[in-house]
This record gives structure tokens, sequence and C-alpha cells, in this order.
């Protein structure tokens, strides 16, 4: 494992580094930037054509008496009755076609009871002609299409149309900026979110979308920064959900398991619960118990006087990992002997003799181990500062292969990915390298 991360770092410092022809080739940069599912075209945002529509003037009396029905159906439609509400609103329009307040109550009612989507459309669709102005009649036909008939991208334009006519209604904004995301328009949805931001202080859910989406592009640290301004507000763990999640990819691990050991205990239902148990147990001191039993075949025990063997033991690494061999043995049959190790020897290795009695044609050295690791949090690892690669070296080192043409071409195409670029040459070396042999050393070419 350490073999294959150092060609990691190796080819990444490659490839940051590296100048030379651009040799272009599709299928080998397809391993490192695996195809998105590309928006192949903008959202459809024109209207449907709008039937025309000229209501006749009415007398005062049958005004008069379309607002008593329109009153009577009011309080039904507060009471959540909209089987008596519906017919009320619809006597009213007959005695004055002409009033918008009417036709409103009886579309708002037949999209409330939640059976009678169509004939709302419809409704919305006359009041949209006779109140050009009004924003609420095709935001009205945008939620039925939205939410009741699932149909998201005919949604849109009604949504946007409204958006249009009330630019400065959150609701409205944030509205469209979802059913932008749920059709598969992300990109949109981020420009209106960052567009409307001053107007959604005090909505946490246009931010934790905003994260959302960012986290979908692997966009960690605006991810994290968006969903932090929504904390305070979020009184579910939808929010605090994502921003953990965010953290922990953005590598922001310092306090972070406190912090998610926090989420959990406050929301105790969160969703993605299983994933902030991982993260918090990827976070958290480990003891491990381990066994590692050495298994040596003889052909002839007689031909043999001395064996000795030499044992890597697991690192010791300061704040990070703490070994303990608790107890070592030699088992032959049904023999078990304790032995103490040697002191190690210049190469780290210690030695366990084994004695002559026990040389048999099957012999096995077993070792016990306590190790407790502790996970690094950034800064706090033991890690050094590299020093500046010295490029003239470099472009003479076989391994690098800095005039590689195809490495130019990756470095090239990465060069045209939005957001952190170090972030990006990581995600794209570990996706791109395989290796069938961890212990080989592989030049970048």
């Amino acid at each position: 494992m350490r073999r294959r991360r150092t060609d990691l770092l190796v080819f990444l410092v490659a490839f940051l580094l590296c100048k030379g022809s651009c040799f272009a080739q599709e299928n080998f940069l397809a391993r490192f930037l695996p195809r998105k599912e590309a928006e192949t075209q903008l959202p459809n945002l024109n209207l449907p054509a709008l039937q025309a529509f000229s209501p006749a003037a009415v007398d005062s009396d049958r005004h008069n008496h379309g607002v008593s029905l329109n009153n009577e159906g009011l309080e039904y439609l507060k009471e959540g009755n909209f089987k008596k509400a519906i017919p009320l609103f619809s006597k009213a329009c007959d005695e004055d076609p002409s009033e918008p307040a009417f036709l409103f109550n009886l579309a708002l009612a037949l999209k409330n009871s939640g059976h009678n989507s169509h004939e709302a459309i419809e409704a919305f669709k006359k009041l949209m002609v006779m109140s050009p102005k009004d924003y609420q009649p095709s935001y009205g036909i945008g939620e039925i299409l939205f939410e009741q008939m699932k149909k998201t991208k005919e949604s849109l334009p009604f949504f946007s149309h409204a958006n249009k006519l009330k630019p400065e209604d959150p609701k409205v904004a944030t509205t469209l900026a979802l059913a932008y995301f749920r059709a598969g328009y992300d990109e949109q949805s981020l420009a209106l979110l960052k567009q409307n931001a001053h107007l959604l202080q005090n909505d946490p859910y246009p931010f934790y979308l905003m994260g959302i989406i960012f986290l979908k592009q692997e966009n960690y640290i605006p991810a994290v920064r968006a969903l932090k301004s929504a904390l305070d507000k979020d009184k579910e763990g939808f929010v605090h959900d994502a921003y953990i999640r965010a953290r922990f990819f953005a590598g922001q691990l310092e306090g972070l398991a406190e912090e998610c050991a926090g989420v959990l205990k406050r929301f105790p239902a969160i969703i993605n619960k299983s994933i902030l148990e991982r993260i918090h147990f990827s976070l958290i001191p480990l003891d491990v118990s381990l066994t590692e039993t050495i298994t040596i075949s003889i052909k002839d025990p007689t031909f043999i006087s001395r064996m000795d063997v030499l044992v890597s033991l697991p690192p010791e690494m300061p704040s990070h990992q703490h070994v303990l061999l608790e107890n070592s043995e030699w088992i032959s049959g049904e023999k078990l002997l304790a032995v103490n190790p040697s002191s190690p020897e210049k190469d780290g290795k210690i030695r366990f003799s084994a004695p002559p009695q026990l040389f048999s044609p099957l012999i096995q050295l077993r070792l016990k181990y306590s190790i407790r690791t502790f996970p690094w949090l950034g800064s706090k690892g033991p890690f050094s500062p590299p020093p500046y690669p010295k490029i003239e070296e470099m472009k003479s080192d076989e391994t690098f292969c800095l005039s590689n043409a195809k490495l130019h071409s990756l470095s090239l195409a990465l060069d045209k990915l939005p957001g952190n670029a170090l972030q990006n040459s990581f995600l794209a070396v570990g996706r791109g390298l395989v290796y069938k042999e961890n212990y080989k050393d592989y030049t970048v070419e």
C-alpha cells in the first residue's frame, strides 16, 4: 500500500510540472476524467400558447351574488373542505367571469384538493391571461406540474415566468432552483441560488441545496462554506449531515470527530446516519488486536542445527500508531514455547531463535500484538514540509517522464476544470491509475 501511494504522488507531481506538446487521446483521458452526464441543451423556458380570454361585463347584482358565493366558499376553503368549496367558487365564476379573485380561489381549491390537477391548470392559465402581471397563476401551475404530476421539466417555464414577475420573492427563486436541480440542470440552479443569496438569509434550504450541488460536483470547499452559513437555522439535521460529509471530503478533519458525535446525538434520526457513524469511527482512536502466524515447512529437520526468523513488526509511528508485542511463542505439534525477541537490528527487524528441540517438519511462530491507532488530523500528522522540487534534476529522472505528451494532454484537460486545482488533480490520479502489482516501481509513462 505504501508503494502504491508513493507512485500516485510521483505521478501527481510529474503532471503538475509537466511540459510538452499536446497529444490528446479520448480513451486515455477518459480514465482520469470520466464523462459526467452533460446538459446537452439548455432548459426550455418558453411558455405554451395561452388561449385568449375576454369575459363579458356583468351587472352589479350578479357580481354581488358572486361575492356572496365566493365568501361562503372561502369559509369551507379555510376548513379544508374542498368538496363544498369548489362548487361555490365555480358558481361565483359563472356569476362574474371577469373577476380574477373568484377564478383564483377556484384554481386554488382545485389545486389543493389534489384530485383536479388538470382543471386547476386550466383555471390558472385563464388567470395568466386575465392578470398578466400576477406571478401566482404561473407559480401555481408550476407547483402542480412539479409536486403533483412529477413533470419537473414542464414546470420550469412556469416557475421561471413567476420568477421574472416576482424576482424579489425568495420562495419563488428557491423553488425554481430546486426544479432546475431535480431536472438535472445543476449549473442553472447554482447560478440562480448565487444570484439570490442576499434574499435567502433566513431560509437554510437554499444554502443546503447549494452545498449539495457543490458536493455532487466534488467541489468541497465551496460546499463547506455554503452549508456552514445555514447551520444555525437547521432544526432537522439535513444541513448538518451534508456539512459533516463536506468537511470530511475536504480534509477539514480537526475537531470533526467531536462535531460529528454532537450531530449524531442532537439528531438521532438524521438522514445518512450510517455514513456519519462511519466518519466518526474513522476519526477516533482505534484499539486492534492482531495475531500474526508464520508457518515454516522443513523437509528434513535433522539437517538443521540453527533456525532464526527475522520479522518486521508493524511500524511504531509517533502521534499515529503505537504497537505493543504482547506475546510471542513457537508452536511445534503439541508443544508451545514462549520466546523473547532480540533487540532490533540495524534494519529495524527483530530476531526470533527457535530451539533445536522444537525442530519438526512443521513449525510456527505466533505473534500477538496490541495496536492503538490515532487518525492523522491535518497538521497534527508527523509530516515535515517537503523541499521545493529541483526541476532540472527531475527532468533527468526517468521515473517522472516530464516530457510525456499524454501527461501534458491530461494536464491541459485538468486546467479547464472548475474548483481547486490540487483537489481535481488528486481525484483524477486516484481514478486513473490502476496497478496490478503494488511492489514494482512504475514510471509515470
